[in-house]
């Protein structure tokens, strides 16, 4: 088995009671079968304190009014662990914000940003992510589950995701058109997925990576067309006009989420000279900003990192980056609105509103598959 954590993973700590922002409230926190059992036939003094806290249909944990974990007290600390200790918390609690992608023989672990101390200890690393990779000889105990994994494409994947990590960091290029890249050769290795050329994949990383200097010159000029040149703010304002319905279809995990969207929305109302106006303000504004390149960096390389080689069970490749490079422009968006309301942004508000948007889309699994069902049907991919 095969182990990778980013070189930050062990650098987390919670901060317990001192959050800004408690994980123990806005969503649904699942308890598994294993602690569900436990809980049934715990006997101890907290028992009837916790019996009464679970929604034992729905294998859940009850909440309030505000969406507060039945288990959580005024101090924002957990009862729970307070009564019982903390090898009694469930799966969901003791992981997270560790997160888990499971592969055949391979385990990737990341760092959820949709926590506000997991969130600025990613976002604000100043030294570029390595991944550390730990084995051991034991067997895959999922093993059974991976029958119809398909290795080759996975390996194809992995060394894809490579070339994204060079072209996110290459700084000789704008933003705009890394992003702008990477949905290029997103495209690329869809096209090899749906025509069923896995084979060719490899190729086509190796043609990126080569043309790191030269990217139009790698570029046919028809593919080239169907992406929207994002450095552009009259074709930046369209991509996001066209696609900021995908919100409407996502649960609304906190309400003051709604002020965020309703924001947007007002910008976008505006129309496109306007739009062009406070953009080139904001931009040149956070130029002068040291983190605010590496800020960007951290968001798109922990979504690629995180969801791209998922791939191998759906074949959505390019949905896959679709998903970073829109979960990046519309949380940049969200910041500008931000910045236009106050005269300017600090680095922490920046990070706040990453987390926000992360919790909005991360937290609810049906969220998650709102957003790359919508993306993958009306924005690059094959009907």
């Amino acid at each position: 088995m095969r182990f990778v954590y980013p070189h930050y993973f062990r650098d987390f700590a919670c901060t317990a009671d001192k959050c800004p922002d408690t994980c123990c409230a806005g969503w649904q926190i699942v308890i598994d079968d294993d602690s569900l059992e436990h809980y049934e036939q715990y006997v101890g003094s907290f028992s009837k304190r916790l019996q009464k806290g679970i929604d034992w249909k729905q294998g859940c944990f009850k909440q309030d009014s505000k969406k507060r974990c039945s288990m959580l007290n005024e101090q924002n600390l957990c009862d729970m662990v307070l009564n019982m200790g903390e090898n009694h918390l469930c799966r969901t609690c003791a992981l997270y914000p560790r997160h888990e992608e499971e592969f055949e023989g391979l385990r990737e672990w990341s760092l959820a940003i949709s926590c506000p101390v997991a969130a600025k200890l990613v976002l604000t690393c100043e030294e570029p992510v390595r991944f550390d990779i730990e084995e051991n000889d034991d067997d895959d105990p999922l093993i059974e589950e991976f029958d119809d994994f398909d290795f080759l494409l996975f390996t194809e994947l992995e060394d894809a995701r490579e070339v994204l990590y060079k072209i996110i960091r290459n700084r000789e290029m704008p933003l705009a058109d890394r992003m702008r890249r990477m949905l290029y050769l997103a495209k690329q290795l869809q096209t090899c997925v749906e025509e069923n050329r896995i084979s060719d994949m490899q190729a086509i990383c190796a043609e990126a990576d080569a043309g790191a200097s030269d990217f139009q010159a790698i570029c046919a000029e028809d593919d080239l067309e169907e992406i929207p040149d994002l450095s552009d703010p009259y074709e930046r304002y369209e991509f996001l006009q066209e696609n900021f319905s995908v919100f409407s279809k996502l649960e609304l995990m906190r309400e003051d989420w709604q002020e965020v969207l309703d924001a947007e929305q007002d910008m976008l109302a505006g129309g496109s000279a306007n739009y062009a106006k406070v953009r080139k303000a904001f931009t040149e504004a956070m130029e002068q900003e040291k983190w605010w390149p590496i800020f960007h960096e951290n968001y798109l390389m922990t979504f690629i990192y995180t969801y791209f080689c998922g791939a191998v069970y759906d074949d959505w490749i390019d949905t896959k980056v679709l998903l970073a490079v829109i979960s990046q422009l519309f949380t940049e968006e969200f910041i500008m609105n931000l910045w236009q309301k106050q005269g300017s942004v600090t680095q922490d508000e920046c990070v706040k509103m990453a987390y926000r948007y992360v919790r909005e889309v991360e937290h609810s699994d049906l969220n998650l598959n709102a957003m790359e069902e919508y993306l993958h049907a009306v924005l690059f991919s094959p009907a």
